[in-house]
């Protein structure tokens, strides 16, 4: 019976809880935090630890999210706010240490950590259908609500992740194609498209496109057979095409979009408009890092400066809809200036570049996913987003399993 209460099975237990926690419990997702970080003091071993940690240059790549938040506190006049906002972001530094001072995961550890994502993903979307069966689906402002764990944006970026580890896993099989376990994967993986396009998620989509095109492309690249580019080029133009015609929410949402900047361009206000008020909030963010391009305003002040931009500025949005950048390179840069800018793109691409000897395909969708998505959401301005960022970036980039 001891032989199940190892340090290795706690560190396991503690990545699943994550894994599931991500798309069905803020709470289970804080509990496997809890339990990594408690194992791994209960572990020891710290000057081994040292030495894995000091010596992983692409680890502490990462950690300069983290750091660059620290040296803002050097000239932030916030700090209640700058404190909120590191431990908002504490996931960046747990999870990094962690898997980066351990053991690397073996494949059939990896595995066990893919189908509980899956598992739960599938559970998530389950339960988002039964509300959207029972709401007035139509009515593209009420898909909105059909998620009401995380927010229905964060749940595409999720599904997104686990629909390219199902691509993996079936790559990775042992088994048959027509194997049952690969026909419930591949099964899951249309499910989870299909499902994007219920929660109306035009993020999702895009960052599917996107990989499946880079995917493409690298293999036309590795087997160089260059009159796929045509075809690539086909597909890559018809796929919207066919999803904007044949899957009702995504032409719901294209319509709107449509109908938001129309609206806009004719004077309208932007106020609760989902596509033409971050215009405006971008416009704010470029006000405040073009009166501070070099180091920003600081760790705690970003929030003071937008609220202070809509108190002394003519400007059209309503109080409620009164928000940040919506955009995570917006924000990193009228927070941290062109230097903090730089950091944080060199922090999440060195390790991929010098991390890896050639394309890696769970890596290279992450990064991708998550990179696309930081164009209309403040990805790690909330403890899920961090969460999602870290614990994938993590095991993906840091938890040095072999490859392919």
């Amino acid at each position: 019976m001891r032989l199940y209460f190892t340090h290795r099975n706690f560190y396991l237990l503690g990545l699943i809880l994550v894994a599931i926690g991500l798309s069905l419990s803020p709470a289970l997702m804080s509990i496997g935090q809890a339990v990594l970080v408690l194992n791994w003091i209960a572990e020891a071993q710290f000057a081994t630890k040292w030495q894995s940690i000091k010596n992983n240059y692409y680890l502490l790549s990462f950690l300069a999210i983290f750091f660059i938040h620290i040296l803002g506190l050097l000239y932030t006049t916030n700090y209640d706010y700058a404190i909120k906002d590191l431990k908002i972001k504490l996931p960046l530094l747990i999870f990094p240490i962690i898997l980066a001072s351990i053991k690397p995961l073996t494949w059939a550890e990896l595995k066990t950590i893919l189908y509980c994502l899956i598992a739960s993903v599938f559970a998530s979307s389950l339960y988002s259908l039964s509300i959207y069966i029972t709401i007035d689906n139509e009515n593209v402002d009420t898909l909105r609500n059909i998620s009401p764990i995380i927010s229905h944006i964060r749940l595409s970026l999720i599904i997104c992740v686990s629909f390219f580890a199902i691509v993996y896993l079936i790559y990775k099989s042992d088994k048959k194609i027509t194997s049952v376990i690969n026909i419930i994967l591949m099964l899951l993986a249309a499910w989870f498209f299909v499902f994007i396009g219920i929660l109306g998620a035009r993020a999702g989509y895009l960052a599917i496109i996107v990989c499946a095109a880079v995917l493409f492309m690298y293999q036309i690249v590795a087997a160089k057979k260059w009159n796929y580019v045509f075809v690539l080029l086909i597909v890559t133009l018809l796929l919207p095409l066919l999803m904007y015609k044949f899957v009702p929410s995504v032409s719901q949402r294209i319509n709107e979009a449509r109908n938001e900047v129309n609206h806009y361009k004719a004077g309208g206000n932007p106020s609760g408009h989902s596509i033409t008020q971050r215009f405006e909030y971008w416009k704010i963010a470029k006000h405040i890092f073009v009166n501070n391009p070099v180091i920003g305003v600081g760790t705690g002040d970003i929030d003071d400066e937008f609220k202070l931009y809509y108190a002394s500025h003519d400007n059209p949005m309503k109080k409620e809809f009164q928000f940040r950048a919506h955009n995570q390179y917006f924000t990193i840069l009228s927070t941290f200036g062109i230097l903090g800018f730089v950091l944080f793109i060199a922090a999440f691409l060195v390790p991929y570049f010098k991390g890896i000897e050639r394309f890696s395909f769970l890596p290279s969708m992450f990064i991708i996913i998550t990179m696309l998505s930081m164009l209309t959401e403040d990805t790690l301005e909330t403890q899920a987003g961090a969460t999602f960022v870290s614990f994938f970036f993590s095991v993906f980039l840091l938890s040095a399993f072999k490859r392919k």
